[in-house]
């Protein structure tokens, strides 16, 4: 009995401990703003080549859409989304930009 109250202490301590670990998770593509410049890019090529595949392709206006989070998790109760940010590309009839958004 005394082994195996020392085994239930020791792993509810373990479980007590592990989630007070803090942790930053990425999801989307992750975008560096300060290695990309959005304002060199001209047309739909270069876009996938320095960002790679979009996140979702906007089958009716063709928009291509990047999307970027950063989440910082301490515990269950105390997650907290530090950065997040979509960027929309539209592009002409001949395959170059036209507009780019950013979204925060």
């Amino acid at each position: 009995m005394y082994i195996f109250l020392r085994s239930l202490l020791l792993l509810i301590i373990v479980i007590l401990c592990s989630n007070c670990n803090e942790k930053i998770i990425y999801s989307g593509k992750v975008l560096n703003e300060e290695n990309i410049n959005l304002t060199e890019l001209k047309n739909k090529g270069e876009v996938i080549n320095k960002l790679g595949n979009p996140n979702f392709i906007d089958p009716i206006e063709k928009k291509y859409y990047y999307f970027s989070e950063k989440k910082y998790i301490k515990n269950f109760f105390k997650q907290k989304i530090t950065n997040r940010t979509m960027v929309v590309f539209i592009f002409n009839e001949n395959e170059t930009i036209k507009l780019v958004s950013q979204y925060d």
